[in-house]
């Protein structure tokens, strides 16, 4: 009779410990969300933490249709976030949707990221880059440089023989995060990157480190001041 109630206590006391298991036991796994305080009363089958494995995340980005059919199963990723400024991640495509939803043109593409080192953590906000092509000798502007005028986008050029700004219309390739490529025409000169809203055709223009130039010297005599007679 005395061993069936140790039996029954430990029984009972068994119920007071929480463990968790899952097939590869080499990996770690952090507590993502705790739902009970220490000492509640617990209902069978209540939910008491969630417990997530980071090694490993998956990055969900959504594709325009313009860009839906460049991406491909398999493609190599970049991925950076504000929370570690000037590192990056890589990334493989591994599921494409193979629809858009009506109401915003976009397909929803996930890409693995392996993160052994547990610096990125679910939730975050991160950029993906994906190289469709590659063009060498590409001729790029800063995406910043970029202006629209008369319904047209382009650039300033500044022409060094008069020192003025001209509205040179591009048509542009590949954009990146910051740079876009120009495709036609072939741009040769300093592009203005700021300050081009405040610009039109022709504004004169001063570059860095240059010096207006100078004023030609004027001849004596060649106002003449009226006096008046008393």
């Amino acid at each position: 009779q005395k061993k069936a109630a140790l039996n029954a206590a430990q029984v009972y006391l068994s119920y007071t410990k929480i463990c968790a298991y899952w097939e590869n036991h080499d990996d770690s796994r952090v507590i993502g969300e705790r739902f009970v305080d220490e000492g509640a009363m617990l209902a069978p089958n209540t939910p008491i933490v969630s417990i997530l494995d980071i090694s490993s995340l998956t990055a969900v980005i959504h594709a325009i249709e313009r860009d839906y059919s460049k991406v491909l199963m398999g493609q190599q990723a970049v991925i950076t976030t504000d929370a570690f400024p000037g590192k990056t991640f890589s990334g493989k495509i591994i599921r494409i949707a193979p629809l858009l939803k009506e109401t915003s043109r976009q397909a929803r593409v996930e890409i693995k990221v392996p993160n052994s080192e547990g610096l990125l953590k679910p939730g975050m906000f991160v950029r993906v880059q994906i190289e469709f092509s590659k063009h060498d000798s590409a001729t790029v502007v800063p995406l910043k440089a970029l202006i629209k005028m008369s319904s047209q986008q382009g650039v300033f050029l500044v022409n060094t023989k008069d020192m003025k700004a001209h509205f040179i219309s591009v048509t542009l390739g590949t954009i990146n995060g910051k740079w876009a490529e120009v495709v036609t025409p072939k741009l040769t000169g300093s592009v203005v990157t700021l300050g081009q809203h405040l610009l039109e055709e022709g504004s004169p223009i001063l570059l860095p480190g240059t010096k207006p130039k100078s004023q030609p010297p004027r001849v004596p005599g060649d106002k003449h001041l009226k006096q008046s007679k008393k």
